[in-house]
């Protein structure tokens, strides 16, 4: 999974994208599946004021997982990342 941060005005620009994943398959109930060694991002949600962001997947056709991060720090890492 990779991130990109969009223009305000134009959301069809892109202004920032990652070049490498933020997020992967690295735990076995992540890698053994019907596709094997692929994640399935499916929402996220966020609290500026916390400056917290939780991310749900899909692991491996069988599961639900959440990852958990600093918001600042994935905007940070998207525009020092990006293509």
């Amino acid at each position: 999974m990779g991130a990109a941060i969009l223009d305000e005005n134009e959301p069809d620009k892109v202004k920032y994208r990652t070049k490498s994943y933020l997020l992967g398959p690295a735990k076995d109930y992540e890698m053994v599946g019907d596709v094997p060694n692929v994640i399935f991002p499916c929402a996220a949600l966020h609290d500026i004021k916390e400056d917290k962001l939780a991310i749900y997947y899909g692991a491996e056709d069988t599961v639900v997982a959440m990852a958990f991060g600093k918001l600042s720090e994935v905007v940070q890492y998207t525009k020092d990342n990006s293509l």
